[in-house]
């Protein structure tokens, strides 16, 4: 409650007060740590924990992972191969498949991708997460021939691809010239519970499509999603930019503050900006008047 209240100070002397620490109570005085990302001072709290005989729990392994990604890289993968170890020895008292999920993003997260990809491929009891994680860890570590491979082999297996799986592995077709790969993604999405219309999906799909020149499809797609939200609607003026249809990338902009009611932010300025430079329609000035 303390920490939640922004007051580090009392969480502190509360828990140093406490006469007989438990594991709940441990893994409060992490977590609260965390919270004010005071990474050293928990993993000393870990430390102390082990010392005094108290097991991990899963509470304990996602403030841990936390602040294992928040301390520099050398002192982070030392302490996600001790977490490793443990689990290995049975000393994390956590679901297995949790505990592998925390532990691949946690390499990943770390840089150690080949750690994760290699953990992720010894372990046979994954579920839908897992496979999120690792589709997600390598495209964003730029391996994107790789995400697009576990993409093919959880289908093989039997995982069905939600919104999280498509929004990251989406970007990667761009990058790798896979436009057939996305378009069967996209496919899939308007096959399976509706999933273009969810705002990420439809934000990654827009991106992909307006990257190969495919701004009538990208549009479709921003039509086709009765919620969008800002990264959406950035997604779509930001591929009219990129394709100079400035006059649509200004109306778009327009629009998005009196129809949609959004405040632009600043990637939403850095996107549009590009075509006020080049419109002869519109005025920047006025944008920009309009805008404030």
């Amino acid at each position: 409650m303390y920490a939640k209240c922004a007051d580090i100070g009392n969480a502190l002397k509360v828990s140093i007060e406490f006469p007989n620490q438990t594991q709940v109570s441990w893994n409060s005085i992490i977590a609260a740590l965390c919270m004010f990302e005071e990474w050293v001072a928990s993993l000393d709290a870990f430390r102390i924990m082990q010392e005094e005989g108290f097991g991990a729990s899963s509470f304990t392994l996602v403030s841990v992972s936390l602040a294992g990604s928040g301390v520099e890289k050398y002192s982070g993968l030392r302490l996600v191969k001790e977490l490793h170890g443990m689990a290995f020895g049975g000393t994390i008292l956590c679901w297995e498949t949790y505990t592998y999920n925390s532990l691949i993003a946690l390499y990943a997260k770390l840089g150690s991708v080949c750690d994760s990809v290699s953990l992720f491929d010894r372990f046979v009891y994954g579920d839908i997460v897992t496979w999120n994680t690792m589709v997600s860890s390598l495209a964003q570590k730029e391996r994107y021939v790789e995400a697009v491979d576990v993409v093919r082999r959880m289908v093989v297996a039997r995982f069905k691809p939600d919104g999280v799986t498509l929004s990251s592995v989406l970007p990667a077709c761009s990058q790798i010239e896979m436009l057939d790969f996305g378009k069967a993604i996209h496919a899939f999405s308007i096959r399976n519970d509706g999933l273009c219309e969810n705002s990420f999906v439809g934000s990654a799909l827009v991106d992909m499509y307006c990257r190969f020149g495919e701004i009538l499809k990208a549009r479709i797609v921003f039509d086709g999603v009765s919620e969008p939200r800002l990264g959406l609607w950035n997604a779509m003026i930001s591929g009219y930019a990129q394709n100079e249809f400035d006059e649509e990338a200004l109306e778009l902009f327009i629009a998005m503050e009196e129809a949609a009611g959004f405040c632009p932010n600043a990637a939403t300025l850095a996107r549009v900006l590009p075509s006020c430079v080049r419109s002869q329609r519109f005025s920047c000035r006025k944008a920009s008047m309009d805008m404030w």
